[in-house]
């Protein structure tokens, strides 16, 4: 399974890093032809896809995702259908009550009278955007990492082009961004819809659509759960500031997110492979050895995002919003965390989904009520540590319940000195940060110091040990695969 897992890794990180990263690649586009207040509202529109995946499609992708493991070549093509045409039925009701009254959604989503061609834009970007996403999604329950890597580079490819052409020279602004976002989804959908051709039937199989549901819509509160700790310091911030603080908020997420790259490669490879290889007795074990080894990378980037994050902000931003760089040090280990759930699978094998919801919720509250009490007084500060209590309070206690179903050995001592130097690195890391101004060549000099220390501490502890054996697998003979899956 390594060897599959570090195959799948790099072909989802690849074009994660077009994909998934396009807030960070276009971010100094956005930073330039954006309104601070128009970038605001964007950012609170990204936070609505996700929402609209969840709720209008009954999370059914989860239980399709799940089911089609245990099921017949012609089965798996009738649960796709099925799940297909509950999906598009569940967006088309969103586009209609959005396109039915944008300048009321506009008044209480935004704040703003003037915002209805926005929403009218928004919506169709959004809804065509949760389609893609869908189609997708599909290629992974396939282990089809490759025939991914084309179809969510050609989303990011286009989206970069048109961007570039909309805003940076017909100057649309906000327009241009939602309408290169939406013909980008558009033509990725129809891409994908035909490779996977012969994957699906046209078809509602009312066994199989109560079979999915049973699985996914318990799933449903806590998916939104975990929504809320991604995204309610956006609200938040829009509740108690403005628009300009989500903004603000917003580009220090974008840089962040760099950490997050490598975690969403890893999920989107992680996932299905141990669906495939759980019964396996050797695969707790590597998921251990393969967790410790993506903590010393992420603790790597972590702490060289931390040291430039200042650097950063003034490339691909601007002055304008270097009141964003301390937030960096804070929202990057906050994402790590919320996504470092693949590698406790536990409740996920063992269909615990009430328990899920009961992790996932209790996580959505810690980060209402840190939002709640903090934002007020301390603006986008507040909100970064608001995601550090949540996803912290979110990562403790899904392994703590997954464990109790599929034990995963982690490899406990390693990880705890793996901590020791993120808190010193990150010391480190603030102090030659704020002693140092941005772009200047000692400070520069002094931070990729830092980072360089870090690495030889963590390789020192071994805890690169993990990232090591699999690329070992990987360079020995090749040898057969069993269940790695078809790579077209």
């Amino acid at each position: 399974m390594l060897r599959a897992m570090l195959r799948d890794t790099l072909t989802y990180t690849l074009p994660a890093m077009l994909s998934q990263g396009l807030g960070l690649i276009l971010l100094p586009i956005y930073a330039r032809v954006l309104t601070r207040d128009e970038f605001g509202a964007f950012d609170l529109l990204l936070a609505v896809t996700p929402i609209v995946m969840i709720v209008m499609s009954l999370e059914i992708q989860q239980g399709l995702a799940r089911l089609r493991a245990d099921a017949d070549a012609e089965e798996r093509r009738r649960m796709t259908g099925t799940a297909w045409i509950a999906c598009t039925a569940g967006f088309l009701v969103f586009a209609v009550v959005g396109l039915s009254a944008p300048d009321l959604w506009g008044r209480l989503v935004f704040g703003r009278d003037d915002f209805g061609g926005i929403v009218r834009l928004g919506v169709i970007s959004v809804t065509a955007t949760a389609a893609y996403n869908v189609v997708l999604n599909q290629f992974r329950w396939e282990l089809r990492s490759r025939t991914y890597a084309v179809v969510s580079s050609l989303y990011a490819l286009v989206t970069v082009a048109l961007t570039v052409v909309l805003t940076v020279v017909d100057r649309l602004g906000l327009s241009g961004v939602l309408i290169s976002q939406a013909v980008a989804a558009v033509v990725a959908t129809a891409t994908g819809l035909v490779l996977l051709r012969g994957s699906w039937q046209w078809v509602v199989d009312r066994t199989h659509l109560r079979r999915m549901l049973a699985f996914s819509v318990p799933l449903i509160p806590a998916s939104l759960s975990v929504l809320v700790t991604l995204y309610f310091n956006r609200v938040a911030l829009r509740a108690f500031g403005d628009l300009g603080d989500v903004a603000s908020y917003g580009v220090a997420a974008r840089l962040a997110g760099f950490v997050g790259l490598l975690v969403i490669g890893l999920q989107s490879a992680v996932t299905p492979l141990v669906y495939d290889h759980y019964r396996e007795k050797e695969t707790p074990a590597q998921l251990a050895h393969m967790f410790s080894g993506v903590i010393a990378v992420c603790i790597a980037i972590c702490v060289g995002l931390n040291a430039f994050a200042a650097d950063l902000t003034v490339v691909l931003a601007g002055r304008e919003y270097l009141s964003s760089a301390p937030l960096v040090a804070l929202i990057a280990p906050a994402l790590l965390m919320g996504q470092l759930y693949v590698f406790a699978p536990g409740m996920g094998i063992a269909l615990k989904t009430r328990a899920q919801l009961a992790v996932a919720g209790v996580a959505a509250l810690v980060d209402v009520l840190v939002n709640i009490a903090l934002v007020p007084w301390l603006g986008a500060l507040g909100a970064s540590l608001a995601a550090v209590a949540s996803s912290g309070a979110f990562l403790g206690l899904w392994v703590r319940e997954s464990q109790k179903h599929y034990p995963v050995p982690f490899e406990r001592r390693r990880l705890v000195h793996g901590l020791a130097l993120f808190v010193v690195g990150s010391l480190a890391a603030t102090i030659v940060r704020t002693s140092s101004a941005p772009l200047d060549t000692l400070g520069i000099v002094a931070k990729a110091a830092v980072i360089l220390v870090c690495v030889g501490l963590l390789y020192r502890a071994r805890l690169f040990e993990g990232v090591l054996a699999v690329v070992r697998d990987r360079t020995r003979p090749a040898t057969t695969d069993p269940g790695s899956g078809t790579n077209g």
